[in-house]
């Protein structure tokens, strides 16, 4: 099957052999008609409705048999839409059906077809058929293509006699004064033979025509210098009656084969084939002295090399075979290649501006733009199939010493082979975008925490070997690498980007040059003063603010961030959990500073309306959280702390271990303590009913991990002081 939809019969094919296009959404009939079509020697390609056919409709098909009734197009439309092409119309179709009425086959047949197979068919009926529609095909080129049988001609045969030795016109003009002394049958004969010659034009200039229409519709779909290349010179059988075709473009310091026709089945397109400008090819000759060469002059085959030009700019090099016989006028081709250099300039410029919209200038690794929009495809891609993606966060220790001590020149130099360094590294489906001044962000599609670890170490290793040789050796730069996986991180592109930057900024306060994972464990990293003091800052100004708007919620933030703490050190956890899980419990409820207060005050149950209002308070948390740099590290667990763990909740509808441990953890104390205490709408519950809530909605609602941490803790509790709902350590 090949990209486009349709199936391709693999297989060693003679040239210049017919191509039959069967296009039917019935596999066994494609498969019958496929079978004795090729032991009768055709080449045969499948299509299974409209849509995969138009992919592969070219002038190059020599047939179509086409199924009448099928999904979506019909074989009727599709039929109609061959004839409004100048470069399909020609091409003869041959319905199969089901269908035996003559009210079909007249219709069929009225619309363009050249034959009509009934099903159940036999075999021979159908190559009888194939074989006729395509002979009758070749005749029709024939005539149109070289000495046309005029039907005047012929009816005049017998009334002209053979034009005797030295008479005629010879082809050229025809004079009044040679019309008022020439014979009647000699001057039928002139004006005849000025007849052929001009339908013989005429002919070409369609086919150039339907070419061109082609070439400006493959220009209109965008696609890319190769592929409008391949385009072109499949164009030139049909335009210019060429036998061969390639288009050469400069690449380094000699000439690369852009396209070729007919396609090479050695593979030499994929080996790229090139050629040294001061050679003694043609070609070379061509775009060295950038004029028009030719070879064969006296034979039975003549080779042409076009310069393709663009005003002043010099494109390419199109190069040109033909039958000595069948060689169109040399203004045709002109036309032909200079159309062709306009389309190829335009494709190049095109992917020159795509390019330059998507990557960054100074190390031409990705930007920040396509960064997210990759990240966020990929992300959907491995929801649905099931697949981890890590991202990871480098950052360049020490570089704005670099900047100051050595030049931005030196740091620009660093900075373009760092990011050719790591697209070495990496695999050909793994993102490198340079994220900010001297960030560097990567995705990796299908890698799960442990893999990420890997590729990690690995390229922190690299680094260190290879990072520094654009710099003097008295430069001291090291790298510090942090990495985040989805689900367990983060669902959402913007949550996997904070957890991975949020590792990376752990390890820089850690002492830099280290790699670090989201959440993994280790031992605990001192955190410098500075930062620590602005992140307790922020966590007591917006607690305050919330204190002031509702003092029950900032109480009940603040008993649930102390639980969520002790419920995470019951666990196991390690210290950079455990004082996130404190830190995202204290904020978990933030969201609510601009939740109306008529709906957070409301003394009784809330309304659909309000209560919808009210749940949107986690995703509000988080992008306020996000917002604040010392903090931004706590939103995907403040986003996630109103999950349920069967996937019920909300925002996003995670479940299971999507569900950031720290967001399971939050889920569970903050109930807890929810039901324990007084609300305007009833009284506390005990301690017993609460547990055996828990216990009730483990699975469900809740983590049941978590939740035998919570009773565990209740025993603890009950066994140290006989009562009281468990406190902060």
């Amino acid at each position: 099957m090949t990209d486009d939809g349709s199936e391709q019969v693999r297989g060693e094919v003679p040239a210049r052999v017919p191509t039959i296009l069967i296009i039917d959404d019935d596999p066994v009939i494609t498969f019958l008609l496929r079978s004795f079509l090729e032991k009768a020697g055709y080449r045969c390609l499948v299509a299974r409705d409209g849509d995969s056919a138009w992919q592969v409709l070219s002038p190059d098909v020599s047939l179509v048999l086409l199924d009448i009734m099928m999904p979506g197009q019909n074989g009727p439309e599709i039929l109609r839409r061959m004839r409004l092409d100048p470069l399909l119309a020609d091409i003869p179709v041959i319905f199969v059906t089901g269908r035996t009425d003559a009210a079909t086959r007249i219709q069929c047949l009225a619309m363009g077809a050249v034959g009509f197979v009934v099903k159940p068919f036999h075999a021979e009926d159908v190559l009888s058929q194939v074989h006729q529609a395509l002979e009758r095909t070749e005749s029709a080129d024939a005539v149109s293509e070289e000495d046309d049988v005029d039907p005047l001609e012929a009816a005049l045969e017998s009334e002209l006699a053979p034009t005797t030795a030295g008479g005629g016109s010879g082809g050229s003009e025809i004079s009044v004064a040679d019309l008022e002394s020439m014979p009647v049958a000699q001057l039928l004969r002139s004006l005849l033979a000025e007849r052929r010659g001009t339908r013989r034009s005429l002919t070409s200039h369609r086919r150039l025509v339907s070419a061109l229409f082609r070439l400006h519709q493959a220009m209109s779909e965008g696609e890319s210098p190769r592929a409008l290349a391949q385009s072109v010179v499949g164009l030139t059988p049909k335009a210019l009656r060429a036998t061969r075709a390639e288009i050469w473009v400069p690449h380094d310091d000699g000439l690369q084969r852009l396209a070729v026709a007919p396609a090479e089945r050695d593979g030499a397109l994929e080996a790229a084939v090139t050629m040294p400008l001061d050679g003694n090819q043609p070609a070379a000759q061509a775009w060295r002295d950038w004029l028009t060469v030719e070879r064969g002059e006296g034979t039975n085959e003549i080779d042409v090399h076009y310069p393709l030009t663009v005003g002043t700019e010099r494109i390419g090099i199109m190069s040109l075979w033909f039958p000595a016989a069948n060689r169109p006028s040399e203004s045709l081709s002109s036309f032909f290649c200079a159309e062709a250099a306009l389309a190829l300039d335009a494709a190049v410029r095109l992917e020159r501006a795509q390019s330059e919209a998507l990557t960054d200038p100074l190390t031409g690794a990705y930007n920040r733009r396509f960064l997210e929009a990759r990240l966020a495809d990929e992300m959907r891609r491995a929801s649905k199939l099931g697949y981890s993606t890590s991202l990871m966060f480098i950052d360049l220790d020490r570089f704005k010493e670099v900047n100051d001590t050595f030049g931005h020149d030196v740091g620009d130099q660093l900075l373009r082979h760092v990011a050719t360094l790591l697209r070495s590294e990496l695999r050909s489906v793994d993102v490198v975008a340079r994220f900010g001044g001297d960030e560097f962000v990567i995705v990796l599609p299908e890698t799960d925490r442990s893999g990420s670890l890997r590729v990690a170490l690995r390229l922190q290793e690299a680094l260190a070997q290879r990072g520094l040789e654009a710099l003097p050796e008295a430069a001291a730069v090291t790298f510090t690498v942090g990495t985040a996986t989805s689900p367990e991180d983060g669902v959402r592109p913007s949550d996997l980007l904070v957890s991975a930057d949020s590792a990376m900024l752990r390890g820089k306060r850690g002492g830099r040059n280290r790699v670090e994972i989201f959440g993994g464990e280790g031992g605990e990293i001192p955190v410098p003063e500075a930062p620590r003091r602005e992140e307790t800052a922020v966590l007591r100004t917006l607690i305050a603010a919330l204190e002031v708007r509702d003092r029950y919620t900032a109480r009940h933030s603040r008993e649930v961030g102390a639980l969520a703490a002790r419920i995470a050190r019951h666990m196991g956890c390690d210290p950079d959990t455990v004082r996130l899980c404190g830190q995202a419990g204290l904020l978990h409820d933030i969201g609510k500073l601009h939740t109306p207060l008529e709906i957070l005050l409301k003394p009784g149950p809330l309304d659909e309306n309000e209560r919808a209002i009210m749940n949107l308070h986690a995703e509000v948390g988080a992008e306020l959280a996000r917002a604040l740099a010392p903090v931004r590290h706590l939103a995907p667990a403040i986003r996630a702390s109103q999950e349920f763990f069967d996937g019920t909740g909300y925002p996003d509808g995670l479940a299971g271990e999507a569900i950031p441990l720290p967001a399971r953890i939050i889920a569970v104390a903050d109930a807890y303590h929810a039901m324990c205490s007084d609300r305007p709408y009833r009284e506390a519950l005990a301690r017993e009913v609460a547990a055996a809530e828990l216990q009730r909605c483990a699975w469900t609602q809740f983590d049941p991990a978590v939740v035998a941490a919570v009773l565990e803790l209740l025993v603890e509790d009950e066994r140290a002081r006989g009562h009281g709902m468990p406190t902060a350590a």
